[in-house]
């Protein structure tokens, strides 16, 4: 599900925090090269991690991590609303 909206609404973000007159070029391709860098990076990674560990304490990992993360983001993004 994440990959779909990234790819369909990453663009529009992007191009959304652009000033008018701003080119849109580079933004974008900065972002498909950093999502380009974790499609090819996510799988050996994933490949290296699981010769030691178990696809269990991986999935419970990457839950508490995206937790955390979650966690954090709400906090500042509430920080600086009334």
């Amino acid at each position: 599900i994440f990959r779909g909206a990234l790819a369909s609404l990453g663009p529009a973000v992007v191009t959304q925090e652009l000033a008018f007159d701003e080119d849109p070029i580079a933004p974008l391709a900065r972002m498909q090269a950093w999502r380009d860098l974790g499609a090819a990076c996510g799988p050996l990674i994933t490949g290296y991690m699981l010769t030691f560990l178990s696809a269990e304490i991986l999935h419970g990992a990457l839950t508490a991590v995206l937790t955390v993360s979650l966690i954090h983001w709400l906090s500042v993004s509430n920080n600086g609303q009334g």
